[in-house]
């Protein structure tokens, strides 16, 4: 198995990352360019963890380049990566095209909390919190498109399931306190 950490490794993951950054800092107006760009930059990449987040920001909104993602093996750990936050706007049709590549609608509802092992961030109550996130899966419920109200209904299950075990949470630390 390959080392992560072995030198040659790290420098390219070094290379790839400062690539990146350059590219950011000199935006170039023409959009076709900019995508290109950044198509070459995302065929370079390696499928290691640490390349998650670039791999997010090369993709961006763009269609053309998560198409292109989801038919790259080499980089298969990342699929689904660019669906992870709030699921509106562009996500839809990003959704499409991860059911089109053969993800079923449990995979993609699920991929919006980001990778497994990632904590979701929140401000205030986690039943809250997950309140929020069953309500953003309704939308999608209702949506035309019947693979979307698949992956509504498996994203509004699990963020409901979150939210009655954290108000079960909340529940004992109310009456028990914090620490039972």
């Amino acid at each position: 198995m390959d080392n992560p950490l072995r030198p040659q490794r790290l420098n390219r993951t070094y290379e790839l990352l400062s690539a990146y950054r350059a590219f950011e800092r000199q935006r170039v107006s023409r959009v076709a360019h900019v995508r290109e760009a950044r198509g070459r930059i995302l065929r370079q990449v390696t499928a290691t963890c640490e390349m998650a987040e670039l791999v997010v920001s090369l993709v961006g909104e763009s269609l053309d380049l998560y198409r292109e993602l989801l038919c790259s093996e080499q980089l298969e750990l990342f699929h689904l990566a660019p669906l992870a936050g709030h699921p509106e706007g562009m996500w839809i049709e990003k959704v499409k095209l991860a059911l089109g590549a053969g993800y079923i609608s449990e995979e993609v509802g699920l991929a919006v909390y980001g990778p497994v092992g990632v904590a979701v961030e929140w401000v205030g109550s986690e039943s809250k919190m997950w309140s929020s996130w069953a309500e953003r899966f309704d939308k999608l419920c209702s949506h035309e498109d019947e693979r979307i109200r698949d992956v509504g209904q498996a994203g509004r299950a699990y963020a409901m399931r979150n939210f009655e075990q954290a108000l079960r949470q909340e529940r004992k630390e109310a009456v028990y306190g914090m620490w039972r």
